[in-house]
């Protein structure tokens, strides 16, 4: 492992996530439907890097030094993942989740997130970016499967809920299959 890579194993505690799940075409958390009209992402938590989800564990991460940079792909087992902090509206009051993923329709569904707000996200330092939830977008073929990506619109941005977070912001493309 050099320097600029980082290794962790997620929380099993599935009550901090949220998800989305494209066979459902609905964000989730803790298994229930998520019914907030917007999601909000703090990019200066964005890692991007490589998972692996063993049976009844959690997954084990290894990331890059920075979201767009992916460290070498420790085995073939590895998937390309994410992690982010996302804030939705839960019983009238801004809830910190966590969003991290595997799968192909999260990790797309990011990207296009992301693609939004390339060039105001420095500008925007230590500020949350806002997107409604839009529903999905259309259904696309992924190797022997289908996915959908969740459809979000950039709002705008606002001020994170009283905590203390290192920013580590960066304009840099990420997935960048364009």
């Amino acid at each position: 492992m050099s320097e600029e890579e980082e290794i962790f194993a997620s929380s099993s505690d599935s009550s901090q996530y949220i998800s989305w799940k494209a066979r459902d075409k609905k964000w989730k958390s803790n298994g229930n439907e998520v019914s907030a009209k917007n999601i909000a992402l703090d990019f200066s938590t964005l890692k991007t890097g490589w998972g692996i989800w063993p049976e009844g564990q959690a997954i084990t991460w290894t990331f890059g030094s920075k979201p767009s940079q992916l460290p070498q792909k420790p085995t073939d087992q590895h998937k390309q993942g994410f992690y982010i902090e996302a804030y939705v509206e839960e019983d009238k009051q801004m809830t910190k989740k966590v969003w991290s993923s595997l799968a192909f329709g999260e990790r797309e569904s990011i990207r296009l997130m992301h693609k939004q707000v390339i060039g105001t996200i420095k500008d925007n330092k230590g500020k949350i970016a806002v997107f409604t939830i839009d529903g999905a977008n259309e259904t696309m073929k992924v190797g022997k499967g289908d996915t959908c990506t969740a459809k979000c619109t950039f709002k705008g941005w606002s001020a994170k809920p009283n905590e203390e977070v290192e920013d580590t912001s960066s304009d840099d493309p990420i997935f960048d299959i364009d």
